[in-house]
């Protein structure tokens, strides 16, 4: 397909696969790391996840935030009432912002962020704060 041979010939021409940009990956994902760490250290002691997929479990254990996080919230009701694997976080529906007010809550559905702090602008509105682990790290409000 003439399609998949140009797109093959511009990843090879930007170096797509080449050590270059997985040590940029990499570099950008630490620094990503390092801000959602420092954005929490000493500020939240009450610190939820927002998102409860397969990918969120991958971000839990990349940044490290098993032992800061306690429990997760998940718009999909059939998630609620079960644990995360590994870290063994509570998944409860996201009502639980209000009603177990965590002072940070981690956005690790990112893609979604921007209509998640819409949904729940009440949420910021009460005091709570959102952390969005993208490049640079957002923190809301």
């Amino acid at each position: 397909c003439k399609t998949v041979d140009e797109l093959l010939t511009l990843e090879k021409n930007m170096d797509i696969s080449g050590p270059v940009t997985y040590k940029g990956l990499e570099r950008r994902i630490n620094q990503v790391k390092s801000d959602i760490h420092k954005a929490l250290n000493g500020k939240a002691k009450n610190i939820a996840g927002f998102g409860a997929s397969v990918t969120v479990t991958t971000l839990i254990y990349q940044y490290e935030l098993g032992d800061k996080i306690q429990f997760l919230v998940d718009e999909n009701p059939n998630k609620e009432g079960l644990f995360s694997p590994g870290c063994r976080l509570p998944v409860y529906h996201s009502s639980a912002l209000y009603d177990k007010r965590p002072d940070h809550t981690v956005i690790l559905a990112w893609l979604y962020a921007d209509a998640i702090m819409q949904k729940h602008s009440r949420y910021i509105e009460e005091g709570g704060c959102f952390v969005v682990p993208s490049s640079p790290v957002k923190i809301v409000p």
